[in-house]
This record gives structure tokens, sequence and C-alpha cells, in this order.
């Protein structure tokens, strides 16, 4: 069972990082396309 609970956490971990690298991503891109000049 702790390794299970140590895999879970593992991918929770994995899974928030994603989730903040995608909201970076989409604020640069919306950054990006709110330039004035591209």
């Amino acid at each position: 069972w702790a390794n299970r609970n140590e895999n879970f956490n593992e991918v929770q971990a994995l899974a928030g990082n994603c989730c903040v690298l995608r909201s970076v991503v989409y604020k640069m891109k919306i950054y990006d396309t709110s330039k004035p000049n591209k």
C-alpha cells in the first residue's frame, strides 16, 4: 500500500505540473496575440 500511495502522489504531482505548464503556455499565447506588432 505504501508503494502504491507514493506512486499516486507522484502522479498527482505530475498532473499538477502539467496544469501549471498548460496555464503558463496559455497566458503566453494570450500575451503573444495581444502584442500590437507581431
